[in-house]
C-alpha cells in the first residue's frame, strides 16, 4: 500500500492526479491541506488557491476512480478562528465541509506566533471564540465521519492489521483508512473482515467492529 499522508492543493495538477489514482497500490484516501473553507480567509492566509480550486481538485480525485468514487476518503486541516475571521467566513467553512464530505477533519485553533506575518494583522480573535469555532467544526467532522463510515457496514474489506491489544484484538485500517477492530491477528498482515457496526474508542475515535468479535466484548476491553 502506498498512502499520500499531505498533499498541498496546489500541486495537484490533473496529469499528476491521473498517474497516482492508476497506480492500484496507492490508497484511495488522500489527506489534502484545507486550513479553512472560505476563499477570502486564505487570501488573508496567502494559500495560493481558492475554495472552488480545491472542490475542484477533490472534484478530479473522485472522478478519476469512477463506479468506484464513494470509496475515497479525503481528510484535511482546518484552521478556526483565523486572524479577522468574521462569523459569515466561519459559516463560509462549515458549509464548504459539508459540500466536500471530508471523511475526516484535524481541527486546531488559531495559535497567534511572534514574530509571524499574522501575528501582525489586525482583528485578532479572542481564544473563547477561536475555540467555541473549533468545537463547531470538530462536530461537523464527527458527523460527517459517521456517514462515511456508514457507507460501508455489511460490506467485505481488506485490513491492514497495525496494532494488537493486550485482550486478544486487533486494529488495522482499511485501504481508504477506515479504522477496524477484529479478532487477534499478527501485525503487518491483511486480513478479509465484514464490517458491522460503528463504535468509539477511549480517546473520541470512531471505528468499527468486524463481524468476527461481539460489541460486549468490545465494550469491556475499552
Amino acid at each position: 500500500r502506498i498512502r499520500f499522508g499531505s498533499l498541498e492543493p496546489h500541486g495537484m495538477s490533473e496529469r499528476l492526479i491521473s498517474r497516482i489514482t492508476s497506480d492500484e497500490r496507492v490508497c484511495p484516501q488522500f489527506h489534502l491541506s484545507l486550513q479553512s473553507g472560505s476563499t477570502t480567509v486564505l487570501e488573508r492566509m496567502r494559500r495560493g488557491y481558492s475554495a472552488d480550486e480545491y472542490a475542484d481538485i477533490v472534484d478530479m480525485i473522485r472522478s478519476s476512480y469512477g463506479e468506484k468514487a464513494h470509496r475515497v476518503a479525503i481528510t484535511t486541516d482546518l484552521i478556526a478562528g483565523f486572524v479577522g475571521e468574521t462569523p459569515d467566513e466561519h459559516r463560509e467553512t462549515m458549509e464548504f465541509v459539508r459540500r466536500i464530505g471530508f471523511s475526516r477533519l484535524h481541527v486546531f485553533p488559531y495559535s497567534r506566533r511572534s514574530g509571524t506575518l499574522a501575528d501582525r494583522m489586525p482583528g485578532q480573535l479572542m481564544n473563547s471564540e477561536k475555540t467555541a469555532r473549533a468545537r463547531e467544526l470538530i462536530s461537523l467532522g464527527r458527523e460527517l465521519e459517521r456517514d462515511f463510515l456508514e457507507r460501508f457496514l455489511g460490506g467485505m474489506e481488506s485490513v491492514l492489521i497495525e496494532s494488537e491489544r493486550s485482550d486478544g484484538l486487533s486494529y488495522g485500517y482499511t485501504d481508504n483508512y477506515i479504522k477496524v477492530l477484529t479478532k487477534h491477528e499478527q501485525s503487518n498482515t491483511l486480513v478479509e473482515t465484514k464490517l458491522r457496526s460503528i463504535m468509539e474508542d477511549e480517546k473520541g475515535e470512531l471505528f468499527i467492529l468486524s463481524d468476527s468479535i461481539g460489541r460486549d466484548t468490545v465494550c469491556q476491553g475499552v
